[in-house]
């Protein structure tokens, strides 16, 4: 059994030649990821090999003696190793995530940074047989597409863009995307606990992996054992229909890519669809280019079949504008021919009567519960387009600060237009989505908008050249009043 390991990475190696860089593997310390890191050693030429350990700070200590194992076992496999450090506490509860969720997105995020400074191409990780089943019962239990059914795939490309919110990390090397591969997805975890025990390799079991308050522990621990008592070839069966799901997959996804040029816009925080070319496209199609469309701003979440229905009406039914709430923050409003989908839009907004002063440093609560931070800050040495934030010449923190909604009339130039335009007009230029623009905030100083959120700073706040503080204002969702259907 220890040797079907070594056979799967050599096939897996052979049917994705790993190229001539570096081969970077994901290693937590646990059966799986220490039985394909050694496996990835013996198969690679020698110096090939990199191991990489997140260290999610959740655990205290066993989280320090697990990257300590993993230290130990990059020096037994003569490989350079990296233990990767992310607050993933912070991270969670700044963007209101659960904690896998928030896990996930960070570590695949510091580990992007760490591909792209080695100059790895991919990144290794040891999901298993059993991996994939658990997520196929899981799928299915909550109601799931073909997609749902195909569990894991051994080689997927995974896009910084869909690793939202951000992570603050300082990143070295930039990169757009990385493949993801598994090696071990025929192999089932007994194998791999049979590999390491066979070749005297210790590892560490992570006590979460036996608590069955959560559902993928359930899954493992009683409903797949239920399963193969009362249905031996259980196993085999349910990866038959994930075999049978990717290849159906692989036909839908190329569908998809013919109309996607003709029908989609993909903005920076918004996807548009011409609702005048997707009625022409076929009946059953339809409902995957639109799931297409939400999972590219929602990619590690899935839409469930009453809110993909709704959406569909939505797309195909003419009238005045029309907003629908979507889960995961999202919403779809059509106006015209367009269909737009955008991140983080809830239904409620700030009224129009109030404007707060901004004391600088200091944050100012909103009656929607979102909050406005404002302080100065060293000025890093290239600006970045941030989401909710924006860096101010540090002049202005010396002015009265007030924060309100937008006003009708209301003017603004936006860094590096040739003069101001009605903001309602700059917003058209930028093609903000309707509800968007009723939730922006307008941050002025003696009574000049310096910051529109949602758009660039204003010309007249830009930073000047080589100066060493800025202002730096922030606007905080994680707040806000909750609005629309939940799940998904």
């Amino acid at each position: 059994m220890s040797n079907e390991v070594e056979q799967a990475v050599a096939t897996h190696l052979r049917r994705f030649p790993p190229g001539n860089g570096p081969a970077l593997a994901a290693v937590s310390g646990g059966r799986d990821s220490v039985a394909l890191a050694a496996a990835l050693a013996a198969a690679l030429p020698p110096g090939r090999l990199r191991l990489a350990h997140v260290h999610h700070h959740l655990r205290g200590r066993d989280a320090d003696e697990d990257a300590a194992s993993v230290v130990a076992l990059a020096e037994r496999l003569a490989a350079p190793c990296a233990v990767l450090h992310v607050d993933v506490r912070a991270y969670r509860a700044q963007h209101r995530l659960s904690t896998l969720a928030a896990a996930r997105h960070a570590r695949y995020q510091v580990l992007g940074c760490h591909a792209a400074a080695l100059g790895a191409e991919r990144v290794y990780v040891a999901h298993t047989e059993d991996d994939r089943l658990e997520t196929i019962l899981l799928h299915t239990l909550r109601g799931t597409n073909v997609y749902g059914l195909v569990g894991m795939r051994p080689r997927t490309r995974l896009d910084r863009a869909a690793l939202a919110p951000p992570l603050d990390v300082d990143c070295p090397s930039s990169w757009d995307h990385l493949e993801v591969e598994r090696p071990l997805l025929e192999v089932s975890r007994a194998a791999t606990g049979a590999f390491c025990r066979a070749r005297g390799l210790p590892y560490r079991d992570d006590p979460s992996n036996e608590d069955r308050r959560y559902r993928r522990v359930w899954v493992r621990r009683e409903l797949l054992p239920a399963l193969e008592r009362q249905a031996p070839h259980a196993r085999r069966g349910l990866l038959s229909l994930s075999r049978w799901a990717a290849e159906t997959v692989d036909v839908l996804d190329a569908a998809i890519a013919r109309y996607w040029p003709m029908l989609v816009e993909v903005g920076e925080r918004a996807v548009r669809l011409d609702t005048e070319r997707l009625a022409g496209v076929d009946d059953l199609l339809q409902p995957y280019l639109l799931r297409a469309a939400v999972r590219t701003l929602e990619p590690s979440g899935e839409i469930g079949r009453a809110h993909l229905d709704a959406l569909a009406r939505l797309a195909v039914t003419p009238g005045r504008r029309r907003r629908l709430d979507l889960p995961g923050g999202l919403a779809a409003e059509r106006e015209g021919r367009w269909l737009t989908l955008a991140r983080g839009l809830g239904p409620s907004t700030p009224g129009p009567s109030f404007e707060l002063p901004l004391p600088v440093p200091g944050a100012v609560p909103l009656p929607d519960g979102r909050v406005v931070r404002a302080e100065l800050r060293d000025a890093p040495e290239r600006f970045r387009q941030e989401p909710g934030a924006a860096w101010l010449d540090a002049a202005l923190a010396s002015q009265p600060l007030r924060v309100r909604p937008r006003r009708p009339g209301d003017r603004y130039r936006p860094l590096g237009a040739p003069g101001s335009k009605p903001l309602k007009d700059v917003f058209i230029d930028r093609k903000l989505p309707q509800a968007e623009r009723a939730r922006a905030l307008v941050v002025l100083a003696r009574g000049v908008p310096v910051w529109v959120s949602g758009l660039p700073v204003a010309e007249c706040a830009r930073v000047p050249a080589g100066a060493r503080r800025a202002l730096r204002l922030e606007l905080d969702e994680s707040g806000k009043r909750a609005g629309g259907a939940d799940g998904g």
